[in-house]
């Protein structure tokens, strides 16, 4: 790794100036291993170490922390090795430890075309429930918001599950058709 560190153009978006002593960067190691903030992976291809990538000053309160990937071995890059390691990444910050993702911007404002199309002056537990599929992909994140959500509108209250029935006998889970529409005004717009 510490070769690694030695390539000006492997190092040029690090906020290193000079490239690390291998006693630094056996500290560095050291250091990050023992933070309890920090998850740390070398990245291994055919047996041998090409990069590095983690979470690092995770804030377990808020549920969040910062992250970097770097593949150090030149002759790896450009083969989606850094894409693969990130989505590697990002489903065990949110599937395995207690980290969240924030929308993005274009799922808040494919949440908030869908409110609009459905009509929504106010939001409720019902409304919650039914445009989760908005902003969320899967179903095991779904079950999670459920049993979140409802401390955000009514400390109170219970969602009812997602996809269920409003009272009308039908358990279709209005957010489909609501995100078709909003999808179809979104491409007027963008016209």
């Amino acid at each position: 790794m510490i070769a690694w560190f030695e390539d000006l153009e492997v190092t040029a978006r690090l906020l290193r100036r000079w490239p690390p002593s291998l006693e630094d960067e056996q500290e560095w190691l050291k250091k990050t291993a023992a933070d309890p903030n920090s998850v740390f992976w070398v990245i291994e291809h055919e047996d041998r170490a090409i990069g590095t990538t983690g979470i690092h000053g995770i804030d377990w309160t808020n549920g969040n922390g910062k992250t970097g990937t770097l593949i150090g071995d030149k002759s790896m890059w450009g083969k989606g090795i850094a894409r693969e390691v990130m989505q590697l990444r990002a489903g065990f910050a949110f599937r395995e430890l207690p980290l969240r993702k924030s929308p993005s911007i274009s799922e808040t404002i494919d949440w908030a075309r869908t409110l609009t199309v459905l009509g929504v002056d106010e939001l409720d537990a019902g409304v919650l429930a039914d445009t989760l599929n908005i902003v969320l992909k899967y179903e095991r994140d779904m079950k999670r918001a459920v049993e979140v959500l409802p401390r955000l509108v009514d400390p109170n209250r219970e969602l009812p599950g997602v996809g269920h029935s409003r009272g009308h006998g039908d358990a279709h889970g209005h957010g489909a058709q609501a995100v078709e529409q909003s999808r179809l005004c979104a491409n007027r717009h963008q016209s």
